[in-house]
């Protein structure tokens, strides 16, 4: 590996390279987090970009991640053969009901990162009629087109289609802009805090989700859920579905006034100083700022900064 190369992907671990595979599974099932895919783009990618919950926003984001990803595997000398790979087959094979063969499914390219479309044949090789065709497990719909073409899904909205996923009794069904839609069990005495499943029984990771209304629902790693109109991001609390991480190689200082918390960007020479900015991207006022731990922050015009230690003597 030259130099170039090698300081080029100086910043990647095993952590990044595990998140940065999750979103990608997560992508083939048109399943996508927005705190996930935004937190493993901004690693990867050592960008800041602040989440965004728009379609294009996380498929753009996510086709990127997986031409970085091979790039990487590339640049190692070796072709890709980790969880990225691994877990999205490209032929997968479904038993069907009415007698038929099992229908060979060979999925789209990953390029598209679409789980749902393909071409079938028969798994002995011969070509399947058009047609619908419901597999055993699941109940997921095949709709086969001339020439083999076909779609692969499952059915949430018409009770009168073969493949229909009824809700729970005492559910609330959310259709997503993402996603296949979202159950939402709301607790007694209340409509907007409750547990979430996807309608195909899959668990939801945690994250924010946004529906085809636009409502946001926040989900807990327990499976919890509590959905609004607008979630505001969380800067201080790694492990809430909202938090936006710092970028690498930034410092985030909680305030002790409970301000929207400082992000200080170390310098090359200094590690006390260097340039600051909210956590929320926006500018610092120049003054002397106090964090939670008793440190001082002393912020000069344009942004540029020191940051001093808790004085314990």
């Amino acid at each position: 590996m030259n130099k170039e190369v090698k300081e080029q992907y100086a910043h990647v671990t095993a952590d990044v390279i595990n998140k940065v595979c999750g979103v990608i599974e997560n992508s083939y099932a048109h399943v996508y987090s927005v705190s996930r895919v935004f937190e493993a783009y901004n690693l990867a990618m050592q960008k800041n970009d602040k989440p965004q919950t728009c379609s294009s926003c996380l498929r753009n984001r996510v086709r990127d991640l997986i031409k970085w990803y091979d790039a990487y595997e590339k640049s190692q000398g070796a072709e890709p053969k980790s969880a990225c790979t691994d877990v999205s087959p490209q032929v997968v094979i479904y038993p069907v009901k009415d007698g038929f063969s099992d229908i060979a499914f060979t999925l789209k390219g990953t390029e598209e990162c679409d789980l749902y479309e393909g071409k079938v044949a028969f798994a002995d090789g011969n070509a399947v009629s058009p047609g619908k065709y419901i597999t055993v497990l699941g109940e997921m719909v095949i709709e086969v087109v001339e020439g083999g073409a076909a779609t692969i899904g499952w059915q949430y909205d018409d009770a009168s289609k073969e493949g229909y996923i009824s809700q729970v009794d005492g559910t609330v069904r959310y259709p997503m802009q993402d996603s296949v839609p979202i159950d939402f069990t709301p607790n007694e005495g209340t409509l907007v805090e409750g547990t979430a499943l996807y309608a195909n029984g899959l668990t939801v990771p945690l994250g924010l989700y946004t529906t085809t209304e636009g409502l946001t629902i926040a989900v807990e790693g327990d499976g919890t859920a509590t959905i609004a109109e607008d979630i505001a991001p969380q800067y201080t609390a790694p492990g809430a579905p909202n938090f936006v991480a710092p970028a690498i190689g930034v410092v985030r200082h909680p305030m002790a006034d409970g301000a929207m918390p400082i992000d200080f960007t170390r310098g090359e020479e200094d590690a006390y100083k260097g340039t600051v900015l909210r956590a929320d991207g926006s500018k610092v006022k120049a003054g002397t700022y106090v964090t939670a731990v008793g440190g001082t922050i002393a912020v000069q015009p344009g942004g540029k900064a020191t940051y001093k230690e808790e004085d314990l003597t």
